[in-house]
């Protein structure tokens, strides 16, 4: 945001020299230029892609590991059948 009112004021100075526009609220002084603005409008930007870089997390290389696929649901039928030949292997 604070880049966006940057380059609005720097909007309003180029076109308050150019007479398009009421006048500039800062008459004189260093910010009473758009080239100043726009510059600033500029590092502002880049600071902000650049947090916005640092905030992600980082890629890795590997992709991430699957899920392992949930088991689909079974019949009555087939339980009892597992349940039938586990009980048969533990006798």
């Amino acid at each position: 945001m604070a880049a966006v009112l940057c380059l609005m004021l720097a909007l309003w100075r180029l076109t308050s020299d150019l007479g398009w526009t009421g006048a500039f609220f800062i008459n004189d002084g260093l910010f009473s230029h758009w080239q100043v603005w726009l510059g600033l409008t500029f590092v502002l930007s880049m600071l902000s892609f650049r947090l916005l870089r640092f905030s992600r997390p980082p890629e890795s290389a590997a992709p991430p590991a699957a899920k392992p696929a949930k088991p689909l649901p079974t019949t009555e039928p087939e339980r009892e059948k597992r349940e039938f030949a586990r009980r048969g292997a533990s006798r």
